[in-house]
C-alpha cells in the first residue's frame, strides 16, 4: 500500500509539471537517468552488503522503482511524433519554383535527420531502448508521408517549369533533386544501422 501510494505521487508530481513546460523531454530524460541512478545505488547497496534476494523479491524492489514511469512512456512516443512534426513544419521548403524548392530540400534533409538522430538518443535515455519500436513506426510514418512528399512536389514543380526547348538549368536542378535523394537514402542508411544495433544490444540484455 506504501509502494502504490508513493507510485501515484511521483506520477503525479511528473503529470502536473510536464502540464506547466515546455521542455517535456528534457524532465522526461532528468526523471528516467534519476531512476536508473537510484537503482544502480541500490544495487550497490544489497551488493555491499552480500544480501540474497529472492527472484521475487528483486523483481518486486525493481517494480517499485520503474512501474510508475511506465505511462510516461506510452505517451512518450506521442510526445516526439508532435516535436518532430513542429520542426518540420516550421521550415519553408515549398518556394514559388522548383529550383528554390530543390535547394531548400538540400538543407532540409541534414536537418530532418539530425532530429531524428536526436529522437533516437533521447529514447535510449528515457525508455533505456524499450520504445525503439514506436518510434521506428513514427519516423517511418513521417519520412513516408509527410518528407517525401516534399521530394515529389518539388518533381511536379519542375516537370511544370519544362518546355519544349533545351534547359541546361533545369537539367542541373533535376540532377541536384536526385542528389538530395541520394543523401536522404545514405542517411536513411545510417538511422536503420543505428536502430538494428540498439534492438540487437537490447535483445542481449533480455
Amino acid at each position: 500500500d506504501i509502494s502504490n501510494s508513493l507510485n501515484r505521487s511521483r506520477e503525479s508530481i511528473i503529470s502536473n509539471q510536464l502540464k506547466k513546460i515546455n521542455e517535456k523531454m528534457e524532465l522526461l530524460q532528468e526523471v528516467s537517468q534519476s531512476n536508473v541512478k537510484f537503482a544502480n545505488e541500490i544495487q550497490e547497496k544489497i551488493q555491499s552488503a552480500n544480501a540474497n534476494l529472492r527472484d521475487d523479491e528483486l523483481s518486486s524492489l525493481s517494480q517499485s522503482i520503474f512501474n510508475y514511469f511506465n505511462i510516461f512512456i506510452v505517451h512518450y512516443s506521442t510526445l516526439e511524433q508532435i516535436n518532430l512534426d513542429t520542426n518540420f513544419d516550421g521550415l519553408q521548403i515549398m518556394q514559388t519554383n522548383g529550383g528554390e524548392t530543390v535547394r531548400c530540400l538540400e538543407s532540409a534533409v541534414i536537418k530532418v535527420f539530425e532530429w531524428i538522430n536526436q529522437l533516437i538518443d533521447r529514447q535510449s535515455v528515457i525508455t533505456q531502448n524499450s520504445g525503439i519500436i514506436s518510434l521506428i513506426y513514427i519516423v517511418n510514418t513521417f519520412l513516408k508521408t509527410k518528407f517525401l512528399d516534399k521530394f515529389k512536389k518539388a518533381q511536379l514543380q519542375l516537370d511544370a517549369s519544362r518546355s519544349n526547348k533545351q534547359d541546361w538549368n533545369l537539367l542541373q536542378i533535376c540532377i541536384s533533386l536526385l542528389q538530395n535523394l541520394g543523401i536522404f537514402k545514405m542517411k536513411l542508411d545510417e538511422i536503420e544501422d543505428k536502430i538494428r544495433s540498439l534492438l540487437m544490444s537490447k535483445s542481449k540484455q533480455e
